[in-house]
């Protein structure tokens, strides 16, 4: 609960797919279309939520995972959004630490994520034909994530170090 409001916990994915657009044509503001009025949200029974807006104007994708946590939720230690971003790229069980990111980078792509006041966003860049391993990926790294101790002090000094910087 924060700010006498319950917030519902989940996670968000967001595929922005390179792909012809469909349906009516969205209303422009001086000559440029509306991305708002193009994208189709599709509820899952498991209650994530997919967004999607088709752009045909580059053959990449865009694909984002949006997780309803961020800085503003926590109280009496501060960070632990930022560190658990950070973890997210240390690997699971089956893949090592950096895995995803390699993997990532060796087909052109990239990879990045932030955190915000009310959400953590996990977000790659590839080629269109690529993102059926992007899905796979953060998939896999959001059920099988592995944090050993090693790896949470050593992401929990380049945090530190982070904050110290700013």
């Amino acid at each position: 609960m924060r700010g006498g409001r319950l917030r519902r916990s989940g996670v968000c994915a967001c595929a922005l797919l390179a792909s012809l657009a469909v349906g009516a044509p969205a209303r422009s503001f001086e000559g440029v279309a509306d991305p708002a009025l193009r994208t189709r949200v599709t509820q899952l029974e498991n209650g994530l939520s997919v967004l999607t807006l088709e752009d045909h104007t580059t053959p990449t994708v865009t694909f984002q995972v949006w997780v309803r946590v961020g800085s503003g939720d926590e109280s009496r230690y501060t960070g632990l959004a930022h560190l658990f971003e950070h973890m997210m790229f240390r690997g699971t069980k089956r893949l090592g630490s950096e895995a995803h990111e390699r993997l990532i980078e060796e087909r052109g792509g990239r990879v990045n994520a932030f955190t915000s006041l009310d959400v953590t966003v996990y977000f790659e860049d590839v080629t269109a034909e690529h993102l059926p391993l992007v899905i796979e990926l953060e998939a896999e790294r959001l059920a099988h994530l592995d944090i050993s101790p090693e790896s949470l002090e050593s992401e929990r000094q380049v945090v530190l170090e982070e904050r110290r910087l700013r």
